[in-house]
């Protein structure tokens, strides 16, 4: 129910920068990887030198090898940490973790080792469980946990990890502190669970503005 067998047949080129500097004017950059090739690490090392704002990574697909027949299979990159350096948040969910997490290193000691750099912030998904996010804090690591809202009826879980990390991000550039925008990306990615396709504005505004998240 929650997971999925993926087939590429016909995998699409990266996206060079040419066709991306257009964009890098922006207050926040997303980086969610959806094919796993979808910008080469030679990419991102040019947006970082053009782009002075926060970037998030969710890893997604990055940690989907292709085998010749386009079947995708997990794998552990070898230049994970290359991408890491290179971004200020990071997303992944459990099974993602997992697969990164080989060394079986709390999600603590894991950002203490791949995630020096004072801006840097993980925030792992655990669906029904809610979320996990760990951070640095004038010297210190600073973990929240959230847990799940409650939902009416599950019907789809597609791209919830997609409208959690919209709902976090809305709150950072919102200038909400941490922890409210973590509360915000657990509402707008359980109401997700409750749709299939995507919500219909309109009803998730008003939805959003009972809650007082907008």
């Amino acid at each position: 129910k929650h997971e999925r067998m993926e087939i590429s047949k016909f995998p699409l080129p990266p996206i060079s920068i040419e066709k991306i500097k257009p964009y890098l004017n922006c207050d926040f950059l997303i980086i969610n990887l959806i094919s796993g090739w979808d910008i080469k690490i030679s990419t991102l090392e040019k947006i970082r030198a053009r782009f002075s704002g926060k970037i998030y990574l969710d890893v997604h697909s990055y940690l989907l090898g292709r085998k010749r027949n386009g079947e995708r299979y997990y794998r552990k990159p070898e230049d994970f940490q290359k991408w890491f350096d290179l971004v200020d948040y990071i997303q992944f969910n459990e099974n993602e973790f997992n697969i990164l997490n080989s060394e079986n290193l709390s999600l603590e000691d894991f950002f203490t080792n791949y995630c020096i750099s004072e801006e840097k912030l993980i925030n792992l998904t655990l669906g029904a469980k809610g979320s996990k996010c760990v951070y640095w804090n004038n010297g210190q690591i600073k973990t929240i946990v959230k847990k799940a809202n409650k939902i009416v009826e599950e019907r789809d879980p597609t791209g919830c990890g997609d409208a959690f990390m919209a709902g976090f991000v809305f709150g950072i550039l919102s200038n909400k502190k941490i922890e409210k925008s973590l509360e915000l990306a657990n509402y707008v990615a359980s109401l997700n669970c409750e749709y299939y396709g995507v919500p219909e504005v309109d009803s998730l505004r008003v939805r959003l503005k009972q809650k007082r998240f907008i």
